[in-house]
């Protein structure tokens, strides 16, 4: 992709804002919703593990079976709240989500009532319209990836305080000095080298997988393309036009356009190509680095 049609990162901010308050006015919830499944789903797992370690602790320590049996119980409890009210919350988001993709055009139509007829007739008024279309359709872009981003702010934000609120005691627990060699663990510089590899890999995994995606959007041309054959040629016979191709033998046409080995999509084409390749590549080693790391650690 050119370095000129790259956006800066304080623009791309703005529409990502603006695009959620366009949200917000169709429906009020579903931010909110958004919000709270998140926020439910990334700290519950923290949560379970508290319990198991305060488990774990008494276990290794005094054995104290009435104190064994709070920590099981709560442990349990807290697992069966939480599972129902990220079902609860999952239900209302689905909800919500459901609504605005009905309310979505809306905004479309709202803009159009504003515009000039002239401006709104203009064949290249309506070409980026369709554009937009077939982006959402194609990959999500436009207003469905902004729900998207929220939700991968939210949740990820709700994980790294949960994450720091749970290791903070471990980081600067001490190593007991009949350990040996490990004591080198307490030193200072030590906790600060995690903690700098931590940051390096998040912001070297979020490279990647930008760098990924930023290859498959630059094949948009050709992803609307083949949009718009299947949608023309994939419902071939399926309407009113259906005396006239078998009148005039258009199926050969529509043979030769919906089956042809040039398909954007298919096991030949460009995006099979950049996920068996660069594309396919950058994805795996994102998605290693943290779970390689985590194991590590």
């Amino acid at each position: 992709m050119d370095s000129e049609k790259k956006m800066r990162f304080g623009d791309a901010w703005k529409l990502q804002l603006r695009a959620m308050k366009d949200t917000y006015r169709l429906d009020r919830w579903l931010l909110p919703s958004i919000a709270l499944e998140k926020i439910v789903s990334a700290t519950t797992p923290f949560v379970l593990i508290y319990f198991s370690a305060r488990i774990l602790n008494e276990l290794a320590g005094a054995r104290r079976a009435d104190v064994l049996w709070t920590w099981v119980w709560l442990s349990v409890a807290a697992s069966g709240l939480l599972a129902l009210l990220k079902a609860i919350l999952a239900r209302w988001k689905g909800l919500h989500e459901e609504l605005i993709r009905a309310r979505r055009p809306t905004l479309f139509v709202k803009k159009q009532f504003e515009m000039d007829f002239a401006d709104m007739d203009k064949p290249a008024t309506h070409d980026l319209r369709a554009q937009i279309w077939q982006s959402e359709q194609w990959m999500g872009w436009g207003l469905p990836v902004v729900l998207k981003l929220f939700s991968g702010i939210v949740e990820s934000t709700a994980g790294i305080i949960s994450a720091v609120v749970l290791t903070t005691s471990l980081f600067f627990a001490k190593v007991p000095s009949s350990a040996g060699n490990m004591t080198v663990l307490n030193h200072p510089l030590f906790v600060l080298a995690i903690l700098a590899s931590m940051l390096l890999l998040s912001a070297l995994s979020g490279k990647l997988h930008g760098h990924a995606d930023m290859l498959e959007a630059a094949l948009a041309d050709k992803a609307r393309l083949g949009n718009r054959i299947f949608g023309y040629f994939g419902f071939f016979g399926a309407d009113k036009r259906d005396v006239d191709i078998r009148m005039y033998n258009q199926y050969s046409i529509a043979r030769h356009y919906f089956l042809s080995s040039d398909d954007p999509f298919g096991t030949n084409g460009p995006f099979a190509k950049l996920q068996r390749g660069r594309g396919g590549v950058y994805h795996g080693i994102a998605a290693s680095l943290s779970a390689v790391f985590t194991g590590t650690i």
